[in-house]
């Protein structure tokens, strides 16, 4: 990886703030009550050994519904993966920083809630060790058409792939 570059990538993000996921796990207060954009960040010389079951719920329970399995297959991980870059997943939040990740936090420790965006995160080994950044967004810039932004010039950076952990726009 050429950490110029990488250092480019992240210093354009223009993060408030980074946090080990482990820290979060123990306390989300840190986090802003504002709306804004995050990101996942981590660092792996190689595609990882995912995880067959990650850390998340093994199951997404709908009243009514099936069951629906939240683990992806090695092999779509190892297909979505995107080398030389430290962003693994961008997300967003029209309502607060603080509510999204931390409800993202409490997918990550196994329990069934409403954040199942960027659940691939949770099949990387050592999901504790990766960092999550935020950048608080005024409501009037639209924190949607902020990570549209993002993604984008994520997209042009690495040959039209998305994060490894965004799986739709």
């Amino acid at each position: 990886m050429n950490e110029n570059i990488l250092k480019e990538e992240i210093d354009a993000l223009n993060l408030d703030a980074i946090c080990y996921v482990k820290d979060l796990k123990k306390a989300c207060d840190i986090i802003p009550q504002s709306p804004g954009v995050y990101v996942v960040l981590g660092s792996y010389p190689e595609v990882p050994a995912f995880l067959e079951k990650g850390s998340g719920p093994e199951f997404h329970v709908k009243k009514g519904k099936v069951p629906k399995a939240m683990n992806y297959p090695l092999r779509a991980l190892e297909t979505k993966w995107v080398n030389d870059t430290l962003i693994m997943y961008i997300g967003k939040t029209d309502e607060t920083l603080r509510k999204r990740i931390s409800t993202y936090i409490k997918f990550g420790m196994g329990k069934d809630v409403s954040h199942r965006g960027g659940r691939a995160i949770w099949q990387l080994p050592d999901s504790d060790n990766l960092l999550i950044g935020w950048k608080i967004i005024d409501p009037s810039l639209n924190p949607s058409r902020v990570e549209k932004e993002w993604l984008q010039e994520f997209k042009e950076r690495h040959s039209f792939k998305l994060p490894f952990a965004n799986w739709k726009e």
